[in-house]
């Protein structure tokens, strides 16, 4: 397909069988770690997290040789443009490694530098959350929209857990929504995190940056966005990689004033 000839929307429907089928490829090889030791089971793993990485990388390519993809963790595939996908092979890996069902497989678009398209799948379920531009959220074909929530004391916030360095900090935040009445939830797959904060399951999303943290994010956040999540870092700001804030907040209309107050506490 021509790139010239291609919608966000076009774009959308050669791609998603190509995501499916990788999700589908890590479901099957997961079976692969089961009963391995520790140190062997996370080389196993991460061979099957680059034979993924590959896989999608190369095949996009492939598709549409204008593009180029990204990956925080490795170099670009294809000549720097202004279309660019940014692959992220597992989000929850530490569950992935140990055989658990519950991790996700993302893709993200980028044009001139915006993210237009993002494409999350939860193998194990099948489960797809897609958001385009300026068109809304989906879970399949279901319209997602954030809570309408506006009481912390009834709401319920994914707190996502920092590294050991950071974590007094993660601590004296998780303890202030706490007072407030919240409950806190975190299973540890941030890109799920945010797609059930764009379903209304979640009121809130509280995320901390960290290496290829946002780059990895991109598909989560565009389907939160579209689905009227407002996304900003822990001052209310616009979210970039180099703001002075660490935090990521992904807030509902009605929760913003709350949240952010309390992530402004010193």
């Amino acid at each position: 397909m021509a790139l010239s000839e291609a919608t966000i929307g076009q774009i959308y429907y050669v791609v998603l069988p190509l995501l499916i089928r990788a999700g589908q490829i890590l479901a099957a090889r997961q079976k692969e770690l089961l009963g391995l030791a520790p140190k062997a089971r996370h080389e196993r793993g991460q061979v099957i997290e680059e034979e993924i990485r590959s896989f999608l990388g190369t095949t996009l390519v492939q598709l549409f040789p204008k593009h180029s993809v990204y990956d925080s963790e490795k170099p670009a595939i294809g000549e720097a443009a202004l279309w660019q996908w940014i692959v992220t092979p597992i989000d929850g890996g530490r569950y992935y490694f140990r055989g658990l069902p519950l991790y996700t497989i993302a893709l993200a678009l980028k044009h001139e530098g915006e993210v237009v398209l993002g494409l999350i799948v939860e193998p194990s379920t099948q489960i797809v959350f897609h958001a385009l531009k300026g068109e809304g959220a989906f879970m399949g074909d279901r319209p997602l929209k954030v809570s309408d929530e506006k009481d912390l004391a009834n709401a319920c916030i994914y707190l996502e857990s920092m590294s050991a360095m950071r974590q007094a900090s993660e601590i004296s935040i998780r303890q202030r929504f706490v007072k407030e009445g919240c409950r806190i939830h975190d299973f540890g797959v941030s890109t799920l995190g945010l797609c059930y904060l764009a379903a209304g399951v979640f009121d809130a999303f509280i995320g901390f940056k960290g290496v290829g943290s946002l780059p990895r994010l991109a598909a989560a956040l565009l389907i939160a966005k579209e689905a009227g999540a407002l996304v900003s870092d822990g001052e209310g700001k616009a979210l970039r990689i180099k703001s002075e804030s660490n935090i990521i907040a992904v807030i509902t209309q009605g929760t913003k004033k709350q949240c952010l107050e309390i992530l402004q506490k010193r």
